[in-house]
C-alpha cells in the first residue's frame, strides 16, 4: 500500500513539473512564419564522413513547403533535387528564405 501511494505522489509531482516547464517554455517561444508554399532552408546537422564539420554547409535548399502536417511539422517538396532527407521535418529545422528587393536599374 505504501509503495502505490508513493508512486501516485511521484506521478502527480511529475505531471505538475511537466506542466510548469511547458508553461515556462511557451512564454519565450515566438510563432513561426512557415506556411504551405513558402520557400525554406533546411538545417541538416550530419556531415559526410571525411569532411570538416566547421567548414560544412549546414543549411541546404531552398525547398518549398508542400504542406503543413501539423502546427510544428512540414512536408518538403524535394522532387528534382539531389537531396533525399526525410520529407517531414520539424519547423525548428527550417528557416524562411529571405526575399531581397530588386535593386533599381538606372
Amino acid at each position: 500500500m505504501i509503495g502505490s501511494q508513493a508512486r501516485a505522489e511521484v506521478n502527480e509531482r511529475l505531471k505538475t513539473a511537466i506542466a510548469d516547464r511547458a508553461e515556462r517554455h511557451n512564454e519565450g517561444v515566438e510563432p513561426h512564419t512557415i506556411a504551405t508554399g513558402s520557400r525554406v532552408w533546411l538545417y541538416l546537422d550530419r556531415v559526410k564522413e571525411g569532411y570538416a564539420r566547421k567548414l560544412a554547409h549546414m543549411w541546404h535548399g531552398p525547398f518549398r513547403v508542400k504542406e503543413m502536417v501539423s502546427n510544428f511539422a512540414a512536408r518538403l517538396e524535394t522532387v528534382g533535387t539531389d537531396y533525399r532527407p526525410f520529407p517531414v521535418v520539424h519547423v525548428s529545422k527550417l528557416k524562411p528564405v529571405r526575399v531581397l528587393p530588386v535593386p533599381p536599374v538606372n
